[in-house]
């Protein structure tokens, strides 16, 4: 589906293509986002699931052997990526180019880097759970200088959980755990991220900023169900 300014809902959408190929490429305007809902989208081979700018994003489920799931082109537009469900062989999610995301209350479970931020892209990334098969980086930032406040996200299973070359300041009450390589790596990491030497506000030991490294305690992993237990 190719467009400007569409609305996108509910629709069974199949791709198998090479890269920069889209199951949907749509663009929103700087007074109202495009918005993309309820779709079922499979992108195989080297295809892309949904891309474009100022959209609104919300519960989609993406799949396949593709190369990225999500990927927002920015131009200084604001998109919302919201309750979707990714898993892909590729990478997860990309945002560059000036876009101001809100990402919140996703899945996405990804062979690559699961969220890449770059090109002065900024926002909010929250409630977000990523998950990795041993390989790929959770989070990559580099090349901005956008607010980022990363807050409240799962980062688990991958070779890097995190990856930051930019000073980043704003990281709080992330879960990251059991990354095969490494929890976390970069110059951009804010003074004493990552010692555990504090603790939350549920009581279990966290850095200076509230983040912890334990076991989320997944429901049924093995099944795809990441739900946290209760």
């Amino acid at each position: 589906i190719y467009g400007n300014n569409n609305t996108i809902i509910n629709n069974d959408l199949s791709i198998y293509a090479d890269m920069n190929s889209h199951a949907i490429y749509n663009m929103g305007t700087t007074q109202t986002a495009a918005e993309i809902s309820g779709n079922y989208i499979i992108a195989d081979y080297d295809a892309y699931g949904i891309y474009g700018n100022q959209l609104n994003i919300h519960n989609n489920t993406i799949s396949g052997t593709g190369d990225l799931g999500i990927d927002i082109v920015g131009l200084a537009g604001y998109s919302l990526i919201e309750n979707n469900e990714i898993t892909i062989s590729g990478a997860g999610v990309r945002v560059a180019n000036g876009a101001n995301i809100v990402m919140q209350y996703n899945l996405v479970n990804s062979g690559g880097t699961a969220l890449e931020i770059y090109g002065n892209a900024g926002g909010l990334f929250s409630n977000n759970t990523f998950v990795g098969n041993s390989s790929g980086t959770g989070l990559l930032v580099y090349g901005t200088d956008a607010e980022l406040n990363i807050h409240n996200n799962i980062f688990t299973g991958f070779n890097q959980g995190l990856d930051i070359d930019i000073g980043l300041t704003d990281i709080r009450y992330n879960n990251i755990w059991d990354n095969t390589g490494s929890d976390f790596i970069g110059e951009g990491l804010p003074p004493f991220f990552g010692i555990v030497e504090a603790e939350n506000l549920n009581g279990d030991p966290s850095d200076l900023y509230g983040n912890i490294f334990m076991d989320p305690q997944f429901a049924l992993a093995d099944s795809g169900n990441y739900n946290l237990q209760i």
